[in-house]
């Protein structure tokens, strides 16, 4: 009992304190940025450490944790637990995190974050190439940057104001769509009305 959350053991000011309430804060439901790292990918404290901050202490003094270092998870899909963590570097630490990736392009292989510096193209935007469009290197790479998204559906990429064109709906009618949460495919296949005819229709059906 001794060692749980809540028992005084004086050392809630010390640095490794913070890093164990950081690493449980994580894990737990609740923050918008870190659900979505840690929560939603199913990563746990375990339970010899969620609740037992000397056990968590006792390993760490163990396993070479000095002022300076980070803990780090070896498997980035893997829990926090002792045999899945290590003490390193932020430097150490930066180049076994997830979004850390390499790419291969021109017989040239760097991570993300070198081909976004090189090519000067916004680093979340090659995200959202990559992760949401599914684009190649040579599409992520080579498309033009432009300030409307680009929007994948059946195998042709454009931007919203190019399907537009395509489907015959207005572009601001598109992005209220999209503002609604509508899928790309809702988003182009529903057609238009002309608000002012759907509001007569309406009246004359007994809609309005």
């Amino acid at each position: 009992m001794g060692n749980k959350v809540g028992y005084k053991h004086g050392l809630s000011h010390t640095k490794l304190y913070r890093i164990w309430e950081g690493m449980r804060f994580r894990c737990e439901k609740g923050d918008k940025y870190y659900d979505k790292y840690y929560v939603e990918r199913g990563i746990k404290v375990c339970d010899d450490w969620k609740d037992n901050f000397l056990a968590f202490r006792e390993w760490a003094l163990n396993n070479g944790y000095q002022d300076g270092l980070t803990i780090d998870r070896i498997d980035n899909y893997g829990d926090y637990c002792p045999e899945n963590c290590r003490w390193v570097t932020t430097a150490e630490q930066n180049r076994n995190r997830t979004n850390n990736r390499r790419i291969e392009y021109n017989g040239k292989t760097q991570t993300l974050a070198e081909w976004a510096k090189e090519l000067s193209i916004n680093y979340w935007t090659l995200i959202y190439r990559f992760d949401k469009l599914g684009m190649t290197s040579e599409e992520a790479f080579e498309t033009p940057v432009n300030k409307d998204r680009f929007f994948r559906y059946n195998g042709q990429i454009k931007t919203l104001k190019e399907w537009s064109k395509c489907v015959n709906v207005p572009y601001k009618t598109l992005c209220k769509r999209q503002c609604n949460g509508w899928s790309i495919e809702k988003m182009l296949t529903t057609p238009y009305r002309c608000p002012k005819r759907q509001a007569e229709e309406d009246a004359i059906y007994g809609y309005g």
